[in-house]
């Protein structure tokens, strides 16, 4: 059977981010304190870190990667329209 490795938490990982973020602390200084592999953590900070989009506003990386999805979506679905009134109009 795989062993799973440990599952921690969404405030446990934010908390992590934050201290990296806002502090002097390094991936190997968190990697000891907290017992948490840096490669772990540096993930972490890739995908809970708030990219920022205008002055006040930031999103993060994984509401980003939803909202492409989403756009992808809704682009084929247009062209699926858009292909179908044309059809439609020439009846």
């Amino acid at each position: 059977m795989k062993n799973k490795g440990k599952r921690y938490d969404q405030e446990y990982k934010e908390m992590i981010v934050n201290l990296y973020n806002s502090t002097d602390c390094t991936y190997a200084s968190l990697e000891s304190k907290y017992g948490i592999s840096t490669a772990t953590i540096q993930r972490w900070v890739k995908q809970l870190t708030p990219i920022k989009i205008e002055n006040n506003e930031s999103m993060s990386p994984q509401k980003t990667k939803t909202l492409q999805k989403e756009m992808t979506k809704l682009l084929k679905e247009n062209e699926i329209f858009k292909k179908a009134m044309s059809i439609l109009a020439k009846k």
